[in-house]
């Protein structure tokens, strides 16, 4: 579909040409002044020959560096030494300019101290917010409770007393010397309660005096029985029975069950109105676990405020830091230095210089909108520059804008093209571009004037009499032909035509000898001027974007 619009467009350009060929020369024979009456039209002869037919856009445009940056300074300070001049090319990290760090490493350490304030006042306040949980220190029993809700305590006060009691003391009672022999201080021994509580325990002592006990006088071991499940409770009285592994033997007389650990004061670290109680007296408790709570107030407000108040702190100490760092100013490229504004004992502010890639140019040309779609990133341009007559050099389009620009009714596309070589090009100097659209070489070719068409298609006269130009005549050597690439200047013959081939075609001629003919203009000097026509310049065209044939 595309090659078909293309054909269109081709034969269109074609047809135009011809058509304000024909209006031309019938505007020159009826129309012209009384002055211009002198000029006189006379048939010419073009001879079929081999030529390179380009159909290209061309544009113009000034020659930039390819980019550059700004070299600025996040540091406000004062300028110390500026180590480069204008014109001198660095390299990528090299020092340009040296900042003065002394109020620099000031800020520093003031914002490093206001952080480290900023984070003790957070962890003060933390410590705060942890002691309203008043917290058991222990695991046991909650054996004294001194707080209720509503109440006002004050740092300092016991507000409970929790007691140990994962191991509790009891007696066993002999009668015989010789049972409580059998029993050595420190053995393991299981047992059972009268009540049925089976336990495990260890001899903490043995007492072989008599001791009275419910009217009767006993020997008695001591034991320290394992209170894992909080099975005994203190005070409760048991009869025992324990196993040395061989026999049993239960007490004499029953045995009151005490703890052996003394109990633990739970003491409140700040002053405060009680606002929650989670336990009684008599329950069960696991180290840390929290007992009451004193309402905070705004504690916890206050240490959202902190922690922001933290980061903050942070935030400018880590920016304080990053200056310090920053007092020696380096290239972030390599390049030129294009101009220079920094100078030492002024401050650092605003653009201190700027860095252009002078070793990569790039131009911008105008591409007008009918032309845009014929042209593609990463196509190949030549560049030529009046500095430099005999010499073309080569470029690639690198960037086509996805928008275009209306001026007086003509939208066109800025299309940047980037120099592949640059030998003794400068910036800012002026150059032509021209970008290669369609191109045939060694075509059979004849000058567009030759070309004439009719309903039947294209056609010349295919004669080399000038003298019988008779309609008869001429309809005889009417010969028709396939157009191939044509542009301002040139068609291509795809059939029809032999190279050598002789055609007339009509040319108008003033009284100063100039003649009006369609103008045109050979590529590489490939083939001769046909016989007959006269060898005029391309047309010069507009800046940007002008489709130009060769």
């Amino acid at each position: 579909m595309q090659s078909i619009i293309q054909l269109v467009k081709k034969k269109k350009i074609l047809f135009i040409c011809i058509a304000i060929a024909i209006i031309a020369i019938i505007f020159l024979l009826f129309y012209l002044p009384i002055g211009a009456k002198d000029a006189t039209s006379t048939y010419v002869t073009a001879t079929v020959s081999k030529n390179t037919i380009t159909n290209s856009i061309s544009g113009s445009g000034s020659l930039v560096s390819a980019s550059y940056y700004d070299v600025t300074s996040s540091v406000n300070a004062e300028i110390k030494s500026v180590y480069v001049a204008e014109g001198d090319k660095v390299k990528k990290g090299q020092v340009l300019a040296v900042l003065d760090g002394s109020s620099v490493k000031l800020a520093r350490d003031k914002a490093k101290l206001d952080y480290e304030n900023a984070l003790e006042e957070k962890e003060n306040i933390q410590t705060q917010l942890n002691n309203l949980n008043l917290n058991s220190t222990i695991s046991g029993i909650i054996t004294q409770l001194n707080v209720a809700v509503y109440k006002n305590v004050q740092k300092g006060d016991v507000i409970a007393q929790v007691t140990d009691d994962s191991v509790m003391s009891a007696k066993i009672y002999f009668s015989s010397l010789t049972d409580l022999n059998k029993f050595s201080t420190g053995q393991s021994v299981t047992g059972i309660t009268a009540s049925g509580k089976t336990f495990s325990a260890t001899i903490a002592s043995k007492n072989a005096s008599l001791e009275n006990v419910g009217g009767g006088s006993y020997y008695s071991l001591t034991l320290n029985i394992s209170n894992t499940n909080s099975a005994f409770k203190d005070g409760a009285s048991e009869v025992f029975t324990i196993n040395d592994g061989t026999d049993e033997y239960t007490s004499a007389q029953s045995s009151t069950v005490n703890y052996i650990y003394s109990a633990v004061n739970i003491i409140s670290k700040v002053s405060g109105e009680i606002c929650n109680v989670y336990y009684s007296t008599g329950n069960k408790i696991t180290n840390g676990g929290t007992i009451a709570k004193i309402d905070g107030g705004d504690l916890e407000k206050s240490l959202e405020n902190q922690n922001i108040a933290v980061e903050e702190a942070l935030l400018n100490y880590n920016n304080a830091k990053e200056a310090v760092n920053n007092l020696n100013i380096t290239a972030q490229q390599s390049g030129t230095v294009s101009s220079l504004n920094a100078k030492s004992g002024q401050i650092a502010n605003g653009t201190l210089m700027t860095i252009s890639d002078f070793d990569n140019l790039n131009v911008v040309m105008s591409v007008d909108e009918l032309d845009i779609n014929s042209i593609k990133v990463g196509q190949k341009t030549d560049v030529t520059s009046s500095l430099y007559e005999d010499t073309t050099f080569s470029g690639t389009i690198s960037k086509i804008a996805l928008e275009g620009s209306a001026q007086n009714g003509v939208t066109t596309f800025d299309v940047t093209i980037s120099m592949d070589e640059i030998k003794d090009l400068k910036p800012g100097m002026s150059v032509d571009i021209e970008i290669i659209l369609e191109e045939s070489e060694n075509a059979l070719s004849l000058p567009l004037s030759a070309v004439q068409k009719d309903d039947k298609g294209y056609f010349v006269y295919k004669t080399d009499n000038t003298t019988d130009v008779t309609d008869e005549a001429l309809e005889k050597s009417k010969t028709y032909i396939e157009v191939g690439l044509t542009n301002t200047a040139y068609a291509e013959i795809k059939s029809g035509l032999l190279q050598g081939d002789t055609v007339i075609y009509l040319s108008v001629t003033s009284s100063s000898g100039n003649k009006n003919s369609q103008r045109y203009f050979m590529q590489n000097g490939g083939g001769n001027i046909p016989s007959g026509t006269n060898s005029q310049q391309r047309p010069s065209m507009p800046s940007g974007g002008g489709q130009n044939g060769n």
